[in-house]
């Protein structure tokens, strides 16, 4: 087994666009994903009926949301 670092993956997508950030590599995480598990109606977005995965982002570059190697996440829910 291996241990998927999403903080990892998230950074690597970044950093392969190097104009994105956060904004734009989150849906790759959440609801594509869900999309791509045929999961849609149960997970990827908070809504009625769906279970919620939140999670707080921190550390990352000022005004811009590009995550850094100092950047964390926290699980909320």
């Amino acid at each position: 087994d291996k241990d998927i670092n999403i903080l990892d993956a998230m950074l690597g997508l970044q950093e392969f666009s190097p104009e994105s950030s956060l904004l734009n590599v989150l849906p790759a995480f959440t609801i594509n994903a869900a999309e791509a598990l045929f999961q849609e109606d149960a997970l990827g977005s908070i809504d009625t009926g769906k279970k919620p995965g939140l999670n707080l982002f921190s550390g990352m570059e000022p005004g811009t949301f590009r995550l850094t190697p100092k950047s964390n996440i926290r699980v909320l829910v």
